[in-house]
C-alpha cells in the first residue's frame, strides 16, 4: 500500500544545504505490483485511464505503457539521488501537462521515501482552468504536504521573469541575486533562486492514430501539439492553418481536435509562430512544398511588421503577428483558400521556455522525459 506522507517540518532556505546522514541500503523501488494492487483501469477505444483514488494518467501500450511508466518513475528517482546527494536539498518540481497527477503522486512519494522532504511541486496544465481536476489537485496538496501551486500556461507561471525569457532583458550572471529577483518578480525566479529545480515532460500529445500518412511524410511534416487560447498573455506562440476553400470541414476538424487537448495535428500547411529572445518572429513549416510555399507566402507581411515596429520604436507582441496573420488571410479568398490562425500554448514552445529559465540558475537543475514510452534524463 502507498501510504499518506506524515507531516514534515520543512526549511525554505537559500543557503547551501549541509550534509544529512541517511542509511547507504539501497532504494526500494516502486514495482508494478504495489501499482496493479491500488488502482485500477477504465478502458476505451485508444487508450485507458489508470485511476488510484482522485488521481490518474492516460496508459497505452504503445504510447505510455505501465511498465515504462514505473521505470521512469524509478529512474527519476535515482537520477535526483545521484545528482542530488543532499538530502535537505531544496528542491521545486515544475511539471509540464502534469494532468490527473498520479505519475507526480508517485514521483513524490519515492523521493519522499529516499529522504527528501524539503520538496515543492509547480504544476502546469492547460486543463486546471476547467473542473475536472479540482479533486486530483486538493487531494495531491494533501498527500505531499508540501507547497502546491498549479497553473494554466507556463506563462502563468514564468510571470513577469517568462516575458523576459524572449526578449532577455536581464541575466543572473550579470546582476546580483537580489537586484535579479527584483527585476524580475516571478514564483519561477523564487523557485530558481530557491535550491535545485527539476523540469518533468511527462506524457506529452501524442498522434495516436497516423496510420493514414506515411512515414516519409510524417518527416516533412509539421506536428503541432497545442492548445488553442483566448488569451494573447496567456499564449506563447501563434497557429496558421490553411487549406483549400473546399476543404474547410478539415480546418475546423484540426482546430477542434487541438481544442480537446487529447490531439495533434501532422499537416503539410500549418505554421507555427513564435517571438524568439530578439524579439524577432520565428516561423516552423514542415519541409515539404506545401509548407515551404506557405512559409513564403507568410513571410512579406512578418517582414512588414517587423519594419512597422522598428519605425514606431516599440517591440513586437503576439498580436502583432495576429494582426500580420489576418492581412495575410485576406489576400488569399482569390486563390481558392481559405485558413485559420489563432493564439495557442504550445507544448514544444511551452518545454523550451521553461528550460531555458531554470537551467540558467546557480542551484542544480535536471530534467526527466517520458515520451512515447522514451525515458530520457539529463
Amino acid at each position: 500500500m502507498i501510504p499518506s506522507m506524515s507531516h514534515v517540518t520543512r526549511s525554505h532556505a537559500t543557503s547551501t544545504p549541509r550534509q544529512i546522514p541517511h542509511v547507504d541500503e539501497p532504494l526500494e523501488p516502486l514495482t508494478l505490483r504495489q501499482v496493479l494492487k491500488e488502482s485500477y483501469i477504465e478502458p476505451d477505444l485508444l487508450q485507458n485511464t489508470r485511476r488510484m483514488g482522485p488521481f490518474s494518467w492516460a496508459e497505452s501500450q504503445p504510447v505510455a505503457s505501465l511498465g515504462h511508466r514505473v521505470e521512469f518513475i524509478n529512474g527519476l528517482t535515482a537520477h535526483v539521488v545521484n545528482n542530488l546527494p543532499l538530502r535537505d536539498t531544496p528542491i521545486t518540481l515544475v511539471s509540464l501537462g502534469s494532468g490527473g497527477l498520479l505519475t507526480e503522486r508517485l514521483i513524490d512519494f519515492q523521493l519522499k521515501k529516499a529522504g527528501y522532504d524539503d520538496i515543492q511541486w509547480r504544476l502546469i496544465d492547460y486543463d486546471y482552468q476547467q473542473t475536472g481536476y479540482t479533486e486530483a489537485l486538493s487531494a495531491f496538496e494533501e498527500k505531499v504536504n508540501a507547497e502546491v501551486r498549479h497553473y494554466v500556461t507556463e506563462q502563468d507561471y514564468l510571470g513577469e521573469a517568462g516575458k523576459s525569457v524572449p526578449q532577455r532583458a536581464y541575466s543572473q550572471a550579470s546582476l546580483p541575486q537580489a537586484a535579479y529577483s527584483q527585476a524580475c518578480p516571478s514564483q519561477a525566479n523564487h523557485d530558481r533562486l530557491r535550491g535545485a529545480t527539476i523540469l518533468l515532460a511527462i506524457d506529452p500529445p501524442t498522434a495516436l492514430d497516423i496510420s493514414t500518412i506515411s512515414a516519409a511524410n510524417l518527416m516533412r511534416y509539421i506536428t503541432i501539439r497545442g492548445r488553442p487560447i483566448e488569451d494573447s498573455s496567456k499564449a506563447n506562440g501563434v497557429y496558421l492553418l490553411v487549406s483549400k476553400v473546399a476543404h474547410n470541414g478539415k480546418l475546423e476538424k484540426a482546430y477542434q481536435g487541438l481544442l480537446t487537448g487529447d490531439k495533434v495535428v501532422v499537416s503539410s500547411s500549418a505554421l507555427k509562430l513564435k517571438l524568439d529572445e530578439h524579439n524577432r518572429c520565428q516561423i516552423e513549416y514542415g519541409l515539404c512544398d506545401d509548407g515551404e510555399q506557405l512559409n513564403q507566402s507568410v513571410k512579406p507581411f512578418i517582414d512588414r511588421m517587423h519594419d512597422i515596429a522598428r519605425l514606431l520604436e516599440q517591440p513586437v507582441s503576439l498580436e502583432h503577428v495576429s494582426k500580420a496573420l489576418e492581412k495575410y488571410l485576406g489576400k488569399i479568398g482569390d486563390q481558392g483558400l481559405s485558413g485559420r490562425h489563432f493564439y495557442v500554448s504550445d507544448y514544444d514552445f511551452s518545454l523550451d521556455n521553461l528550460d531555458c529559465f531554470l537551467k540558467e540558475g546557480v542551484y542544480p537543475y535536471l530534467f526527466g522525459s517520458f515520451d512515447k514510452n522514451e525515458i530520457n534524463f539529463t
